[in-house]
């Protein structure tokens, strides 16, 4: 706590764990060679993951006046690497293929309310965030001829990397409107839009009407989309 208005936070958090792939026993080679070797025991396969994910949020909450804001930004990096038996695999699979993916999404949020007067309080907000995704793998395989046989015991290894970005982010602002001191009404406007795989945009209006009376509380929602635009991605 800075001051009796402002307060700043800090969540951290992370998660690494490393597996040992279960085997299979008593799966026959597919009957041919790799670097001179035709025969394995499939319960001695050695396939290996590792996965770790990291995460880190830092908040600002700061009160002024009539006001209320929390502005929050934020990290999540996950990453994922198996890694194969490079003989056993081929000998029992036809492949072996080592696989790496890394997944990154950082971003921002705030909200906000302004108390107007005893009537009137605006509440207003955003969310940002990119992310970033990455798939490295390798194959390795033997080369074949027409009919599928493999016309050396040498393997070879195909490379295939990619890497995709995406977009989200929305708004919104609504005023909670106090009509009487048993019923509130809130109405507002919301904006939600996704570039990435898929291009989607929607824009939403809400009404939400609640009364109270002793301890009991009753609220009544409407909401419908007044907007909804779909592209299919390139």
């Amino acid at each position: 706590m800075v001051d009796p208005d402002t307060r700043i936070s800090l969540i951290l958090g992370g998660f690494d764990g490393a597996f040992q792939v279960p085997n299979n026993p008593g799966q026959a080679p597919l009957g041919f060679a790799v670097k001179g070797s035709s025969t394995f025991n499939s319960a001695d396969l050695n396939e290996t993951q590792n996965e770790v994910t990291v995460f880190a949020v830092l908040s600002l909450q700061k009160h002024v006046d009539a006001g209320d804001a929390q502005i929050s930004v934020f990290n999540r990096t996950s990453t994922l690497r198996f890694s194969p038996d490079w003989t056993g695999d081929l000998l029992s699979n036809g492949i072996a293929q080592q696989a790496a993916r890394r997944d990154i999404a950082t971003g921002a949020q705030a909200d906000g309310s302004w108390r107007l007067n005893d009537r009137h309080t605006l509440r207003a907000g955003f969310l940002a965030q990119i992310e970033q995704a990455t798939a490295d793998t390798t194959s390795s395989v033997l080369p074949v001829d027409a009919s599928g046989a493999p016309t050396t015991n040498q393997p070879f290894n195909i490379v295939s990397d990619q890497n995709n970005s995406g977009v989200l982010y929305g708004l919104y602002a609504q005023d909670e409107w106090r009509l009487t001191p048993a019923l509130t009404l809130n109405y507002g406007l919301r904006f939600d839009a996704i570039e990435a795989f898929t291009h989607e945009s929607q824009i939403s209006h809400a009404l939400i009407s609640c009364g109270s009376r002793w301890t009991a509380r009753r609220c009544i929602s409407a909401t419908r989309d007044i907007l909804f635009r779909r592209r299919m991605s390139l």
